[in-house]
């Protein structure tokens, strides 16, 4: 079954990405009113390469979405990929891992317990305040 999508401005959009990007505009919206932000100026993300959100269709949902956000209008958004590691239980080596291929790279053992890679949260935000 493919991934629901729709279409933005003549191009589709993944709905995974779109909804993901909604709520990161939420959280950012509300870190912004918490530390009295009037302008939020850029947007720091860590995606990891196993998280399942494609990076492209992330960035053009915020594209969109930040158009319809007056706080976010002129924001930058920065992602960062955390690459997908995982540490072998039986040589203790530290492998790079994909999606279904958990087999140590070093010693062949099966399955590498994964690390890193599965992240996605907003690492910071910056802004401006107008008012006292």
């Amino acid at each position: 079954m493919k991934n629901p999508f729709i279409l933005v401005e003549n191009q589709q959009i993944d709905m995974h990405e779109f909804a993901l990007m909604e709520n990161v505009i939420l959280i950012v919206k509300r870190a912004a009113q918490e530390n009295r932000l009037d302008k939020v100026t850029g947007i720091s993300l860590v995606v990891g390469q196993r998280s399942g959100v494609n990076i492209d269709a992330l960035r053009f949902a915020f594209e969109v979405l930040q158009k319809e956000e007056p706080s976010l209008v002129d924001s930058s958004l920065i992602v960062e990929e955390k690459e997908a590691l995982g540490t072998c239980p039986q040589c203790h080596a530290t492998v790079p891992i994909w999606h279904f291929d958990l087999q140590c790279s070093q010693c062949g053992f099966l399955p590498v317990q994964a690390t890193s890679g599965e992240e996605f949260y907003v690492a910071s935000i910056e802004g401006d305040r107008t008012g006292g």
